[in-house]
């Protein structure tokens, strides 16, 4: 176990908070805001940790064979939808085991079932992974400290929060990276179900659900993500 450790828990303290915006309208800013904040901190640390870095790295040439193309384990479990399903269900029930939240990873898992085409499109280069952790990092961290400085002021709090939640989400992709990367790629043997080629799926899952946590929101999300 590495730096998911300290990222699980920080993921469900900001679902929490989200959860808590929503019941109680009148402090609907403040907990968007501390939730912010949380993830934040979280990328901050996440980014200066060496393990975070090295594993990226690691993931990234696991999933290459020595010509530079994808292996023949990785392509089966993500080439068939169906092995890629079944992947999916694994990599929940891990989730759930590890310490998130049913619910979230649930909608970390929902996402990454969207990914599959851009995984098998092309291979993140572990630099773009980490170049987009850095972004996500600034993006949580301006946000949180506009919403510190800007207090209670009247905004669109429905899209403030799903920025909020695209960060959470973000986080959630970091933390699917390190689960059950250091023992699949220093003993080569299945870990909980996951291989060497298994741990390089899951990195570049969480790789894809990174970069998309970067992208910007739009009302009509916001608005169909609240009804």
């Amino acid at each position: 176990m590495g730096f998911e450790t300290f990222l699980i828990p920080n993921i469900n303290h900001m679902d929490t908070l989200l959860a808590l915006a929503e019941s109680a309208p009148r402090e609907e800013g403040t907990h968007i805001t501390e939730a912010a904040v949380v993830g934040c901190r979280s990328l901050q640390r996440l980014i200066a940790e060496p393990g975070f870095i090295r594993t990226v790295v690691d993931l990234a040439a696991a999933r290459l064979d020595r010509s530079g193309s994808d292996t023949d384990e990785f392509k089966s479990l993500v080439r068939s939808y169906e092995n890629f399903e079944s992947f999916l269900r694994i990599e929940q029930e891990i989730m759930t085991k590890a310490g998130f939240f049913p619910d979230v990873a649930k909608q970390i898992m929902q996402l990454g079932q969207l990914m599959r085409e851009s995984i098998l499109a092309r291979a993140q280069p572990a630099s773009e992974i980490i170049d987009q952790v850095r972004l996500l990092r600034d993006q949580a961290c301006n946000l949180s400290q506009a919403l510190i400085k800007e207090g209670q002021k009247k905004q669109d709090w429905a899209i403030t929060k799903q920025r909020v939640r695209k960060i959470l989400i973000g986080t959630g992709g970091a933390a699917l990276v390190g689960l059950n990367a250091v023992a699949a790629l220093i003993t080569g043997a299945p870990t909980a179900g996951l291989t060497v080629a298994g741990a390089a799926v899951s990195g570049a899952i969480g790789g894809s659900i990174i970069s998309s946590a970067t992208s910007p929101v739009e009302k009509s999300q916001s608005r169909s993500a609240d009804a």
